[in-house]
């Protein structure tokens, strides 16, 4: 783990989930995986399992976003407050040929999510060479009952 992130978001988006993703492409990083935790989803969380199958190292965000999948297109999920603080998160350094979990509780972020597929979106970086940071999204989906 590095560093101590403060982020803030300030959001004024409505309680509807009509926001379009940003994010057309996920799940592009040859080696490295995205999973659930057998039975650790809820309607308010989950453990995420980080498989790097590659011999590079990763940083994973402190931050993450969830998505509702709507008539076979994916919108943001709607917050459940106008400030996001990521306070005290700090990145995840996933080193090569690895295994990591990773719990989340997003109840304070988007509450108890209503059924329905969902997916959550993390993003990791590193470095390719001096002072060239290369980014990826990478998902996993869930259906919600």
């Amino acid at each position: 783990m590095y560093g101590n992130a403060v982020i803030n978001y300030y959001s004024n988006r409505s309680n509807s989930y009509n926001t379009e993703t940003p994010y057309a492409v996920v799940n592009d990083l040859e080696g490295v995986t995205l999973e659930i935790k057998e039975k650790t989803l809820s309607d308010n969380g989950l453990t995420l399992v980080i498989k790097n199958r590659t011999s590079r190292g990763y940083m994973f965000s402190p931050t993450y976003c969830v998505e509702q999948e709507i008539n076979g297109q994916w919108h943001r999920a709607s917050y459940v407050t106008n400030i996001v603080r990521w306070q005290g998160s700090n990145h995840l350094e996933v080193v090569g040929n690895s295994i990591n979990e990773l719990e989340i509780n997003w109840e304070w972020l988007y509450g108890n999510l209503s059924s329905g597929n969902y997916r959550i979106i993390k993003s990791c970086v590193y470095l390719n060479s001096p002072g060239e940071w290369v980014g990826h999204q990478l998902s996993a989906e869930f259906r919600i009952d």
